[in-house]
Formats: structure tokens, C-alpha cells, sequence
């Protein structure tokens, strides 16, 4: 049986930063230095725990967020190394979900990106406390005091650097401690400490130690008189003070080190252990009554409380299968042990329990609550499902992902492998929630949506790469609707006379337009028997079927009213057919008489936008037929505008925003409602309805 840890022994951290900015680099060195594994990986040569798969090896980049294990001081910690592509925020915001602690690798040369600012209000959410840990100091063109500044504007929160970085020889040598006063030169796992300050630092240490000082003296009223009192505080006082701070997010801890050289690494070490939370710090979680949504329940890490977890990821490990990733809230978990899938409310039994290092799974009996467990080959499991205690049911707040904002249409070349492709893109979707697919009966397409260009390429790329499929995507085609704007009636009267028996049926309608999504209903009002009862669900049929395909371009018709009245019938000749097209084709001619129109999808958009670019976003958006509907001011520095705007002008948006925004702008929308196609827009609606009927009668042969 393995090491079990209480909670109060357990951190929880997530490696969060932009593309290059060194988190694998960085948590590889905290593996290596903490002994967890015995020589240190290269992102170059494809060698790193974290980055493990084929694509990520080739690529050299993080695709996917990978869980690491090690222990430092007595102390067990769960690291999380986040992918940096701002395309796969799904996997930052679901590690986020399952962590206490927050380290922002920031790159000394690149400094802060809009990917980092993105992040970083993230975690506001959560309130998840958070350090930053300056990379590459190692480099010529290295800034630490510069990106101390940027922080500060950016975040607008007190930025408190607890160590510095000394410079010998235009070489980064190591980091002096403002708390300990020390300085500390490491080289892999040997560290040297002395109390010498380097003389290129001393204003420095005054400076920051003074603003340090300050801000832990605010956090307990006693050091407050003492400090101005003119009394010195002590090492334990600072670090308590600094514990608080760090916990609270009262400012911003900055550390630096160089991760591909190992300095400043084993200090970092320390700093996990002592400033960031333990599961115990951040207390109890809140959940909601399955059987009653309104009724909060509460769980507190403690083992001895109901088991419960969060399932934050899903991986599908070619080997393993599928392996759930699960934070254990509260409670334990033995081998063995029956819990509840409470979003289905089905009874799973656990039949091993597994910690894990990139790839490698190590089995384990037990774990308690604030760790974190691997369930493997739970079919009914998925990303933000809570499991628990069968007796104790509760349901955790799923991840909060972001709805989509790009769309492409896809199908195999080889259309005998669609369904094929379809599974496929089931099974990514368990992996990355923010993947979706659908097949549009309108179109007659298949429609991917995720988040950015740049995860539909990996997506792509991973298809072809693993499957050997090919195929073809476009940009998706919209799925236009037809409705009518008057009353209107119809008649006809369907009679055929063959050699023996005829066909024979006469059916009058009204139609009439219903409000939006109101769909289609079907009534009658036949009086005196005119039409037999048994032939009126044929006339329903015809009805339906003529709604399929309206009299503009062909697309379906909605909203709208039918209400049969009146016809006739021949007791010999009369049939269901017979009156399914005396139906149709009343149907239709009524159509033609109401005034019939185009509909087109529009999307509910929101726009993240720094203050200086409201105006160019909001001209933009005024372009593209949209309709501003407000903006609300999220942070000092982000404010989202809220718009309608027809779908059709949104699927190549985000080259032109990332144009306005310099790249700083994001946006997700989501399809709201349907309003009537402008004369203006008729052509392109018509355009494309004859190219999709080319093509299907090209399929057809």
C-alpha cells in the first residue's frame, strides 16, 4: 500500500502561462529536483514526464494537461502542467477547477501575454491563490525588475518580489532570499546559502524589503504597532504575514529562477509547501441536493466525512482505456469501494485506484480527501461528473468551459467512413469538452465547433496522423429557414383515374404564422363529415412534408399554423395516399399565398475587450448587421460587449478581432434565436440552396 497523505499535507498546483514560456521545462525541474525522477528531461528531445504523446513530442509544445506526483518536505504535491495555447483553455480551466494554488510561469525575455491575462482572471474567479515565477533568467535579454512593473500595471495589485535575481558576469547565477536574507546558488540539486548580498542588489533589498514589510504588517494588527513602532519583524512573523497574503491574494509574490538550468528551483519548492494552500486552507466545497437543486450541501476535506470527488478530466490512454481524473473533496476511497455517478445516477464500483506521472500509473489502495485519484475504465464516467458516497448523494459545479467560436464542416472522402468519423469525434469530445460535432439536417453537413483555428488543427491533424482518414472541411454553410408573414389559404383537389380503382382527394387549409419556435401545429375544423376522420393524420402528413422544403429556396419552414376545414371524398376511390398529397399540395399553394420570407440564425455574442478598443469593436460589429445590446465592465481592464449578429457574419470573426484587438480581444457566442433574412442577403441564401441540391443529386448518381 502506498503513502497516504492527510490534507493538510497536500498541495494542489497548476502550472499556468503562454506558449514557450518553459511550465513542462519547470516541471520537470521540480520532479528532478525533489527526486521524483532521476535525470531531467528535454522538451527538445521529446524526453519530459508531462509531454508524452506522439503530436506533443513532434510539436514540442503541451497539448493536453498532464498530472505529475512528488513530495517535498514530508509534504505530497499534485502538479498540473497546463497547456500554453490559448485554443486549449479547456484543459487550463479544468485543471484550475481542481487546484488550491496557481504558478504563473512568466518568460524574464517575452513577459506577460493576453494569454497570461486571460488566465489570470480566470483564477479570479476561483479565487485561487497564485505566485509567478519568472523563467529564463538565464537569458541575455532577461528582465526581471521590467516585468515586475508590467505586472503591476497590469494586475493592479502590489507586485512583491521575495527573492532577486544575482547577476555575476552577465550570468544568472542564483536568487537572494528577502525573507531569509540570503543568498542562494544552486546548480541541479546542490544548493549554497550564505548572508552575503551582492553589492549590485543592495538599494534593491532596501526597497522591496521595505514594501514586503509593509504589506505583512497589514495583515495582523499587532505587527502593525509593532512595525510602526520601529521594531523589526521576524523571519516567522514575515512568513506568516506572507502566508496570509499569498492565501488572500492581497498582492503578487514573484519569484525567478531559470527551470532549464535548475536554479531557483528547490527554493520554489519550499515556497509551494510554505505559502500556497493546503485542500484544508481553502475549506469546505459546496454542492447542490440531486433530488432538490435548491438545497446547498456542504463537504469539508476531512476523511472521515461522506466520500466525494470531481471528475476534471478525462484522458483515453491507449493502453489503460479510459481513465477518469478525480479530486477527491471529501472522504476516501479504498479499492473496492461502491460510489455513485450522481449525473446518472448509477452505481460504479472501483475496482482500482491509480496515482499518476505523465503516462505512468501507479497503483494505490487508498487516498483521502484534497488528493487527487485515476479511476480507470469507468465507462459512464465523464469530464465534470461528481461521484460520492451512494447514501450521500451531491452535485458539484461543473467547469465552467466557454462556448465555441469556431466552426468548420467536415466529411470523409471516403463517405463510407462517416460513421466512422463520427466516433472519433465522440471520443475526443470525452477527452475535451470544448469539442463538439453535430450534423446539421438543414445543410447536410457535419459541423465541428471548438474554440480557435489552432485546436481544430491539432484535432485534424491527430485524425489524419492516427486514423489515415482524409477528408475535406469548408466553411460551414448556414441553415437558413423559411416562414410566412400573412394568413393565407390553399386548395386542391388530388384526382387520378387508372384502370381500376382511382385516387381521389380534396382537401381546403388555412395557414396562419405562429411566433418564433412555436414550430408546426396541425388542426382541423372539418364540419358535416366532409372528410372522414380516418383520412385527416394522411392530410397531416402531406402537410409536414411540404414544410420540408419551402416555395423560396427550399429550405424548411417553420412557425407556422395549419387548420384543415374542409373537402372531399369518394367512398371507392378516396385513400390515405390520395389525401397526403391533396395535403402537400395545398399546403404548399398556401404557403406561396402568405407572404412567405427568410429566416436567418442569430448568434448571442460576447466581446472581451480592453477599454481602448470598445469603439473599433463595436464599429465592426455594427458592420456585420449586428446589434449592441450593452456592455458590462468585468475588471478594470476588461469590459464585454454583449450583441446580436446574424450567424452567417461571425464564422470568420476572429482574424478580424485579433486584428482590432492586437491579438488582446476574445469572444464566445452561442446560436439565440431566428429573425427574418434582409431582400438584400436573398442571393446568397438562394446560392447555396442550388449548390446543395447539385450535390445531392451528384450523391444520388
Amino acid at each position: 500500500m502506498g503513502k497516504i497523505y492527510e490534507p493538510k499535507r497536500i498541495r494542489n498546483i497548476a502550472l499556468s502561462g503562454a506558449p514557450n514560456a518553459g511550465k513542462t521545462t519547470l516541471a520537470e525541474a521540480l520532479l528532478y529536483i525533489s527526486g521524483q525522477i532521476q535525470t531531467m528531461g528535454s522538451v527538445d528531445k521529446g524526453t519530459t514526464v508531462m509531454d508524452f504523446e506522439d503530436e506533443e513530442i513532434n510539436k514540442k509544445m503541451s497539448l493536453h494537461t498532464s498530472l505529475a506526483y512528488t513530495e517535498w518536505n514530508n509534504v505530497k504535491i499534485n502538479i498540473m502542467d497546463t497547456p500554453g495555447i490559448p485554443d486549449l483553455v479547456g484543459e487550463v480551466r479544468s485543471a484550475f477547477r481542481a487546484v488550491e494554488g496557481i504558478i504563473f510561469v512568466v518568460s524574464a525575455v517575452d513577459g506577460i501575454t493576453i494569454d497570461t491575462e486571460k488566465d489570470w482572471h480566470f483564477a479570479d474567479d476561483y479565487q485561487i491563490a497564485r505566485v509567478v515565477f519568472i523563467n529564463q533568467m538565464d537569458k541575455p535579454e532577461a528582465n526581471f525588475f521590467g516585468i515586475a512593473e508590467d505586472l503591476e500595471k497590469k494586475f493592479k495589485k502590489p507586485v512583491i518580489p521575495l527573492e532577486l535575481p544575482i547577476i555575476e558576469g552577465n550570468k544568472f547565477v542564483g536568487t537572494f532570499d528577502l525573507v531569509s536574507m540570503e543568498s542562494i546558488f544552486s546548480q541541479g540539486k546542490e544548493v549554497k546559502r550564505t548572508k552575503d548580498i551582492p553589492d549590485q542588489l543592495k538599494d534593491k533589498i532596501d526597497t522591496y524589503r521595505e514594501k514586503l514589510f509593509d504589506a505583512v504588517a497589514e495583515t495582523d494588527d499587532s505587527l502593525i504597532e509593532k512595525y510602526l513602532s520601529g521594531e523589526p519583524l521576524t523571519e516567522e512573523e514575515v512568513e506568516r504575514g506572507l502566508r496570509t497574503c499569498t492565501m488572500n491574494n492581497k498582492f503578487i509574490p514573484i519569484f525567478c529562477g531559470s527551470a532549464l538550468l535548475c536554479v531557483g528551483i528547490q527554493p520554489l519548492l519550499d515556497i509551494i509547501v510554505q505559502f500556497l494552500p493546503s485542500p484544508l486552507y481553502v475549506g469546505e466545497e459546496i454542492g447542490t441536493d440531486p433530488l432538490h437543486p435548491d438545497h446547498t450541501i456542504k463537504r469539508h476535506p476531512d476523511p472521515e466525512e461522506p466520500f466525494s470527488a470531481f471528475v476534471f478530466k478525462t484522458y483515453l490512454d491507449p493502453y489503460a482505456g479510459k481513465l477518469s481524473f478525480a479530486r477527491i473533496r471529501s472522504g476516501k476511497i479504498r479499492t473496492g469501494d461502491e460510489v455513485l455517478n450522481v449525473r446518472t445516477n448509477t452505481r460504479e464500483k472501483i475496482a482500482h485506484i491509480y496515482m499518476i506521472n505523465g503516462k505512468n500509473l501507479k497503483e494505490i489502495e487508498e487516498l483521502e480527501a484534497g488528493d487527487m485519484a485515476i479511476f480507470a475504465k469507468i465507462d459512464s464516467l465523464q469530464t465534470g461528473d461528481t461521484v460520492s458516497d451512494p447514501s450521500k448523494p451531491l452535485i458539484y459545479e461543473p467547469v465552467r468551459f466557454p462556448n465555441p467560436s469556431y466552426f468548420l464542416a467536415i466529411h470523409a472522402k471516403d463517405r463510407k467512413l462517416e460513421d466512422k468519423l463520427a466516433e472519433i469525434f465522440h471520443q475526443i469530445h470525452l477527452q475535451d469538452p470544448t469539442f463538439n460535432y453535430e450534423y446539421n439536417d438543414i445543410t447536410k453537413e457535419m459541423v465541428i465547433s471548438c474554440i480557435g483555428e489552432i485546436q481544430a488543427k491539432h484535432i485534424l491533424d491527430f485524425i489524419n496522423h492516427h486514423y489515415k482518414i482524409e477528408f475535406e472541411t469548408r466553411v460551414p454553410r448556414i441553415a437558413y429557414k423559411e416562414t410566412i408573414t400573412a394568413k393565407a389559404e390553399g386548395h386542391y383537389k388530388h384526382k387520378k383515374q387508372t384502370g381500376g380503382h382511382g385516387q381521389y382527394g380534396e382537401v381546403y387549409l388555412r395557414v396562419e404564422p405562429l411566433k418564433r419556435n412555436e414550430g408546426f401545429l396541425f388542426t382541423e375544423s372539418i364540419f358535416g363529415g366532409a372528410i372522414p376522420k380516418n383520412y385527416v393524420p394522411a392530410i397531416e402528413k402531406g402537410c409536414r412534408e411540404a414544410c420540408e422544403s419551402g416555395v423560396i429556396a427550399g429550405y424548411p419552414v417553420v412557425d407556422i399554423k395549419v387548420d384543415v376545414y374542409d373537402g372531399s371524398y369518394h367512398e371507392v376511390d378516396s385513400s390515405d395516399m390520395s389525401f397526403k398529397i391533396a395535403g402537400l399540395h395545398a399546403m404548399k399553394l398556401a404557403i406561396e399565398a402568405a407572404k412567405p420570407v427568410l429566416l436567418e440564425p442569430i448568434a448571442k455574442v460576447r466581446v472581451y475587450v480592453d477599454e481602448e478598443t470598445i469603439g473599433a469593436v463595436m464599429g465592426d460589429l455594427s458592420n456585420r448587421r449586428g446589434k449592441v445590446q450593452g456592455m458590462d465592465k468585468i475588471s478594470e481592464d476588461v469590459t464585454v460587449i454583449n450583441a446580436l449578429v446574424p450567424y452567417a457574419e461571425m464564422l470568420a470573426y476572429a482574424p478580424s478581432l485579433n486584428a482590432l484587438t492586437s491579438g488582446r480581444g476574445r469572444f464566445d457566442m452561442e446560436i439565440s434565436h431566428y429573425e427574418i433574412l434582409p431582400q438584400s442577403e436573398y442571393d446568397k441564401a438562394k446560392k447555396q440552396a442550388e449548390l446543395m441540391q447539385k450535390e445531392q443529386e451528384a450523391a444520388r448518381g
